[in-house]
């Protein structure tokens, strides 16, 4: 099915470029999702939910205070995965991201790690299109269990901190083509952080679907 623009949303944008200019703020299109709805066994994405819309809308627009934002969680679930999402896309329009995981199905928000995303193969296509924007964690859910036990949720927080750094970590080290760079899974990579401040696992933080 060929996509074509929605010429009244076409129609409106052009109002909120005067006010990016005013505000002098940086505003992101972001690709969601229509939760709940579902094509086989993808769910159906949104005004951004492909490459081709998402680099069409930017475009259109063709403001500097208008970017992308790819919600790297939601491009599994409309059936394409978000390194070749962004790959797809290219440099120059993305320059924030919002980050969690999933099982490719249901919307998870859990911390990168904890699902089936290929988050090396991401890291790659980052340093592929020489990406330096923001890093916002999603993974609202992987804290939410631990809401009425403060201690468990620090550790909790803690961890989305040392998993984040690593993860900006490994996007750097693709960039700079290090021969040396450990093949380890990104899994493996989460594991090493999984230990309290006392030199003891955290046996309670797990994957949520676990």
């Amino acid at each position: 099915m060929e996509w074509k623009p929605n010429r009244a949303r076409s129609i409106s944008m052009p109002r909120f470029v005067p006010l990016a200019d005013i505000i002098a703020r940086l505003l992101s299109f972001n690709n969601f999702i229509n939760a709940g709805k579902k094509h086989k066994k993808h769910i159906i994405g949104g005004a951004c939910a492909t490459p081709e819309r998402f680099k069409h809308l930017i475009d259109a627009v063709d403001n500097e205070h208008f970017t992308g934002c790819l919600d790297l969680g939601h491009c599994g679930l409309t059936g394409i995965k978000a390194q070749d999402f962004i790959r797809e896309v290219g440099e120059g329009y993305i320059s924030a991201l919002h980050v969690h995981d999933n099982d490719n199905i249901r919307d998870l928000h859990t911390a990168p790690g904890y699902g089936k995303m290929e988050w090396d193969e991401i890291a790659k296509a980052l340093a592929e299109i020489n990406y330096d924007g923001d890093v916002t964690f999603e993974a609202d859910e992987f804290i939410a269990p631990f809401a009425n036990d403060p201690r468990s949720a620090l550790q909790a927080l803690k961890l989305l901190n040392s998993i984040g750094r690593n993860f900006i970590r490994r996007i750097e080290y693709y960039k700079e083509e290090l021969s040396d760079i450990e093949k380890d899974t990104f899994r493996n990579i989460v594991a090493d952080e999984k230990i309290r401040p006392d030199g003891r696992k955290v046996d309670e933080i797990r994957p949520l679907d676990a």
